[in-house]
């Protein structure tokens, strides 16, 4: 199954990679996705989670380019996909839209994002 959602969707200490504006992102993510939950109909809301997310995407992309991650290859085909699927979505968003980028967020953190931490 993978790791468990947390319940109020909250970014906590559990999620830390130890780079502060990529912590500071993604709570950023985490609230946009709590927004959109807490109102599914707004579309202003949905393209801010967007935009936020974009911006975190190239931000992490940039710093393991930087570093030479070796990582970075899936990890970006892996942005691009999240990505790619958060932009078809539109308000108001179904549960089952909500479900997935919680659990992807959650997910590509703990199993992914980790992978990098202490080689950035």
């Amino acid at each position: 199954m993978g790791f468990p959602i947390p319940d109020p969707y909250v970014w906590d200490e559990s999620f830390k990679v130890f780079y502060q504006l990529l912590d500071d992102k993604h709570k950023q993510i985490f609230q946009g996705v709590f927004d959109c939950a807490k109102d599914p109909s707004s579309a202003a809301k949905l393209q801010k989670l967007i935009e936020v997310t974009a911006k975190h995407f190239s931000d992490e992309e940039n710093m393991m380019q930087q570093s030479k991650y070796s990582g970075y290859p899936p990890h970006k085909k892996a942005h691009e996909e999240f990505l790619g699927k958060l932009r078809g979505l539109r308000a108001p968003l179904d549960t089952a839209g909500l479900d997935y980028c919680k659990d992807w967020l959650v997910q590509h953190i703990k199993t992914i994002d980790f992978k990098y931490k202490g080689k950035l």
